[in-house]
């Protein structure tokens, strides 16, 4: 879409996206190891979710974490993704807002927001 402002994830970032009450307990159990992430919500006729910005995937953590976190409904955008950033229109009725804006602070590690959505999905 023109004029939208993109990442492309793999180099610098990835995103796990997941649905909004899941990602209200990940963003609590980051919270409570004093670390935050970028989040982005999108909005969707049917269904919103959370798209959580973290460090990209190292290969060491197998694609049998991302298995079972798509399995929950977790996303992993990854090396290549290409996903629209507030105040882009994402089109197909979906609307974009951040829940928590960027800063200067590191990104948290891919594992570790992972590690948060398994003990969230756990509870």
């Amino acid at each position: 879409m023109a004029n939208e402002v993109v990442v492309e994830c793999g180099n610098v970032v990835d995103i796990l996206a997941m649905p909004i009450g899941l990602a209200g307990e990940v963003n609590h159990l980051l919270k409570l190891h004093n670390l935050s992430a970028p989040v982005m919500e999108v909005k969707g006729v049917a269904r919103s979710s959370w798209a959580f910005f973290c460090s990209p995937r190292e290969m060491a953590h197998g694609k049998e974490v991302v298995k079972t976190l798509a399995v929950h409904r977790i996303a992993h955008f990854g090396s290549g993704a290409r996903v629209p950033l507030p105040p882009s229109p994402a089109g197909n009725g979906h609307a974009l807002r951040w829940v928590v804006q960027p800063s200067q602070a590191p990104l948290p590690l891919w594992a570790t927001v992972a590690y948060c959505a398994l003990q969230a999905i756990r509870r």
